[in-house]
């Protein structure tokens, strides 16, 4: 299997869980700020409320490789972010995360403001706006506003 395939299927098996689950459950719901964090810690997103709606902001350390503009290191860091219900913007992130710390296991997923977050296999986080439109991911390597990123970046 190629990489931009088993990214496909990693975004498929991802996407296909959460909708059977229906978006997260009452359990894993949040109240308040929340920032998901993988099980490796290096990639995180916040989610928080603001002007009465969600804002997602996520962030992956390794991702420079794929964004090497995102310098000075220690003052901006590759991110996707979205607003309200979309569309997501991929950018150099220059702020902190706010959100009280959760630690996403692979397979598992979290619910905060209506907005689902789901760990996969590979070290990633996939988003999902409330009405459970895809709308963000951020991986070991790279952050996009698409499935697609995943087998974007398993093919370099």
């Amino acid at each position: 299997m190629t990489g931009r395939t088993s990214g496909r299927v990693v975004a498929a098996t991802v996407l296909g869980g959460a909708l059977l689950a229906g978006g997260a459950s009452e359990a894993s719901a949040q109240s308040g700020n929340v920032q998901f964090i993988t099980t490796g810690g290096d990639v995180r997103c916040d989610v928080i409320m603001i002007d009465g709606g969600p804002h997602v902001t996520c962030v992956s350390e390794g991702a420079r490789s794929t964004m090497p503009e995102c310098t000075p290191p220690h003052e901006k860091i590759p991110a996707v972010q979205v607003l309200g219900s979309g569309p997501g913007d991929v950018l150099c992130w220059n702020q902190g995360l706010v959100g009280t710390p959760r630690v996403l296991h692979p397979g598992t997923l979290g619910n905060a403001h209506g907005v689902t977050v789901i760990a996969d296999p590979l070290g990633g986080l996939h988003v999902l706006s409330p009405a459970l439109v895809y709308v963000a991911y951020a991986g070991p390597n790279t952050v996009g506003t698409s499935p697609l990123a995943v087998s974007s970046a398993s093919s370099r």
